[in-house]
């Protein structure tokens, strides 16, 4: 009978909202933890894309400068073409 008693008191006893949360927390790990990894390397995937795109643009802008300086010298009117 003490064993069903202690029982009723856990279920009645009040539970403060963090508590409550995390212990929704671990249920949702411990029942959906293979979607969560997936979501979860879904993510890092995207954050490296990102970071790769950023990556090579800035090579690109570097280039570009890059390239620029070394056609200043052949802006001379003999090899510049205007569309007048």
């Amino acid at each position: 009978m003490k064993f069903f008693t202690d029982i009723v008191k856990n279920f009645t006893k009040p539970v403060s909202k963090k508590e409550r949360f995390l212990n929704y927390l671990y249920y949702l790990i411990k029942e959906y933890k293979t979607i969560l990894i997936l979501l979860l390397l879904i993510g890092i995937s995207c954050i490296i894309s990102i970071i790769f795109i950023y990556i090579i643009k800035y090579i690109g802008i570097k280039y570009s400068k890059y390239r620029s300086k070394i056609f200043e010298d052949y802006n001379d009117d003999d090899y510049s073409y205007s569309y007048e």
